[in-house]
């Protein structure tokens, strides 16, 4: 049966409550003139209730009906779910069926349950001469099955938990307000409501929290493509990808990993200025750890020096600092006299008397920078690569890079980015620099973007598990410029600063019902129990905010995200992501892929045969060696049922793609719904029948595997089991 569920928002219902619901049901149309209703006196269109009880859980459902798609906010305390599939029991009446006759005034609906071990109860309800009167069928735990008929059920339907404290009925919390809207690029969705790019204003600073596993990621990558599918080519994005994530799942993009290509970390351009010579002296001083005076001072005139003489860059600042003739020759080049004095003068002094605090730590931090990337790389310049691709990402491989060098690396890209707004290099188009993980990359300029570069057209998108992990200054900084919340599942201690800065609005039942002290908590709660792909959002829409909602993340599979499957296959976006980039295939940034043995001239090599024990012993005679595939070196054996290497193949029929030919044959969630819909009305096409069949009996063929006749064959005729695909060579 298709129904929706029903959840509560209250622990007691009264008759107002139940009389309400049903009077939205049976009045499911406007009174003829606006005040003559037929259905006061008698209505044909019934409600239909089943209530399922196990042990001492208790959950509601109504069949579905046209008219409940929208009577969800016209019905507190009750809220309708989405359909969804349930199978009733059968019950029997063999030998006598039950009989009952219940008057709602005297018995109330889980007193009876409990009383009768009643397993199901399915009621029918509708109005005869201006009454409602109920009747139906219940299934006892035994399995036996009776009929009953209830007068009075908007009574016999009240609840009050208190009364029954022995019974489980899941509650829900206070919901925020929403607005009702559609969108062409849907980046967010609940029940009447589609809002996307283009309901509000993408092009701000936009801060998205969540812990893992709460859909954080998946959200941001809907985000960015329903962003390309409606700017294209007016806009940029960068990715910092401390992770190695979105290099996956933006195969089209530009890809930066620092393993086949890179970017200079300490390309501050040609506009050299001492704010840019602090910038990048803070961020090499936060990376070493080692804080102190005598260190930034060498950082900092080390920095300016080289800046001056551009020879900025951290092999040159170790040749400095260990080779006085090449100080030396540094030093000349300078025509600064403050930095001829430092180094003259005070630089030997911290030499000699602060080596191990100021001039070691640095020297082991680029040591361990060329120990990644010592190595011959292609060099890539940010800007070019920003201006010629929609989308860059900048991956890092945490199973290659340590941590200490994710950060310093992400946070000279974040560095030069800051450094391309403030200099006007970004100002034809907007630019979205987008930071996942962020407080693993954290530096100290973000602030300094958060108040800074809107004007320069750079906004930043950050990304972050807890708030809490954030520096103060840049905390601060967020709260007061990031316009667009995404907040999913979070702590208690992130959860109370941000429902005070949302400024949630709930029902007025809730307000009437609960005192205000209750009502902060459970704004608070929202956050805390949010499900995967839920989120609450706060988004402004270029004039005003609109009003915080509580909704779920579009399905990343309508976007083009296939689970499981290899990210660098050539695909076609669906039609619901209309004017996304055509993926192109491309290698695995994060693959070395070693040379075959053609390509070094060499011939292939042949593995040994491979003998058991048995076999070297003599007691069993030696196997045939399977054929080697010369580019992989496996045996290429058949499976059972497979042709052997070397055989034409029958051809297999072309099937549908998944995601286009047809929606019998698609992976989302409302295909699949729609499936078992209709197997279980029996009205099922035909190009459907083959996945029924599959599911229901997995040794069942299919189109790719065309049916064969069994063969009868004796014991002693019966054919040794083929050797197992793919073994490797010795």
């Amino acid at each position: 049966m298709e129904v929706r569920e029903i959840h509560l928002y209250s622990e007691k219902i009264e008759d107002d409550d139940v009389k309400n619901l049903f009077n939205r049901v049976v009045k499911s149309k406007f009174p003829l003139f606006g005040f003559i209703s037929l259905s006061d006196f008698f209505s044909l269109n019934a409600l239909t209730l089943v209530v399922k009880r196990n042990i001492n859980t208790v959950k509601f459902y109504a069949k579905e009906k046209d008219c409940l798609q929208n009577i969800s906010p016209l019905i507190f305390p009750y809220r309708m779910c989405d359909p969804s599939l349930l199978k009733l029991s059968e019950g029997s009446y063999f030998p006598i069926p039950g009989m009952y006759v219940i008057n709602g005034a005297q018995h109330d609906l889980l007193d009876f349950i409990l009383k009768e071990k009643i397993e199901q109860m399915t009621l029918n309800i509708t109005k005869v001469m201006g009454q409602f009167i109920a009747s139906g069928t219940v299934v006892k735990e035994s399995g036996q099955k009776g009929i009953f008929v209830v007068l009075a059920p908007q009574k016999f339907l009240n609840i009050n938990l208190e009364k029954n404290p022995s019974i489980y009925i899941e509650l829900l919390e206070p919901l925020p307000k929403q607005i009702y809207m559609s969108s062409k690029y849907p980046v967010f969705e609940e029940t009447g409501v589609s809002m996307g790019v283009d309901n509000y204003d993408p092009l701000q600073h936009t801060i998205i929290a969540g812990t893992s596993g709460s859909g954080k990621s998946k959200g941001l990558f809907v985000l960015l493509k329903a962003l390309e599918a409606k700017y294209k080519d007016n806009t940029r994005i960068v990715v910092v990808d401390p992770h190695g994530e979105f290099a996956k799942l933006f195969p089209h993009a530009k890809i930066i990993n620092f393993i086949d290509n890179y970017i200079e970390p300490l390309d501050v351009g040609r506009d050299k200025s001492p704010m840019l010579t602090q910038l990048v002296s803070q961020l090499i001083t936060s990376s070493i750890g080692q804080e102190n005076k005598y260190s930034e001072r060498v950082l900092f005139y080390t920095v300016h020096l080289l800046s001056s003489i551009n020879k900025l860059d951290l092999n040159n600042i170790s040749l400095l600092l260990t080779d006085s003739s090449v100080k030396a020759e540094y030093v000349s080049m300078c025509d600064n006299d403050e930095v001829k004095r430092f180094f003259d003068e005070e630089y030997n002094d911290i030499h000699i008397h602060h080596f191990n605090n100021a001039i070691l730590p640095i020297l082991n931090f680029v040591g361990e920078y060329q120990l990644y990337l010592g190595k011959e790389k292609k060099r890539e310049g940010l800007l070019e690569a920003i201006q010629q691709n929609r989308i860059t990402v900048v991956a890092f491989d945490p199973k290659f890079f340590g941590r200490r060098m994710i950060s310093f690396l992400a946070g000279a890209v974040i560095n030069q980015m800051y450094i391309l707004a403030i200099t006007g290099k970004l100002m034809d188009k907007p630019t979205v620099l987008v930071v996942d993980e962020f407080p693993r990359v954290e530096t100290r300029v973000t602030k300094d973007i958060l108040s800074e570069t809107r004007k320069f057209n750079l906004f930043a998108y950050l990304s972050c598990q807890y708030l809490g992990q954030l520096s103060k200054e840049v905390l601060d900084s967020i709260v007061s410029n990031a316009r667009n919340i995404i907040a999913f599942k979070i702590n208690r201690q992130d959860a109370t600063m941000l429902s005070s800065i949302m400024e949630i609005k709930v029902e007025e039942y809730f307000k009437k019902h609960r005192a205000t002290t209750e009502l902060e908590e459970s704004k608070k709660e929202m956050f805390v129990r949010l499900h995967q792909r839920e989120c609450i959002v706060r988004l402004f829409d270029g004039v005003k905010y609109l009003l915080p909602m509580k909704l779920k993340i579009v399905d990343a599979r309508k976007w083009g995200l296939r689970e499981g499957a290899d990210p660098y296959v050539e695909r076609t976006p669906p039609p619901e992501a209309p004017g996304v980039l055509r993926s192109k295939p491309m290698e695995n940034a994060f693959v070395n892929q070693a040379p075959q043995d053609s390509e070094r001239h060499l011939p292939p090599a042949q593995p040994l045969p491979r003998m058991s024990v048995a076999q070297q012993k003599g007691e069993e005679p030696p196997r045939t060696e399977a054929p080697i595939d010369s580019a992989t070196g496996l045996y290429c054996v058949a499976e059972e049922g497979e042709k052997p290497p070397g055989e034409e193949k029958e051809e297999k029929p072309d099937l549908p793609e998944p995601m286009t030919d047809s929606p019998w044959l698609q992976e989302t969630p409302d295909a699949i719904y729609q499936l078992g819909k209709a197997k279980m009305n029996g009205d099922v096409p035909k190009e459907a029948e083959t996945i029924i069949k599959k599911d229901d009996n997995p040794s069942a063929t299919t189109p790719s595997e065309p049916e064969t006749a069994p063969k009868t064959t004796s014991k002693e005729d019966k054919p040794k089991k083929p050797v197992k695909k793919a073994k490797k060579k010795e």
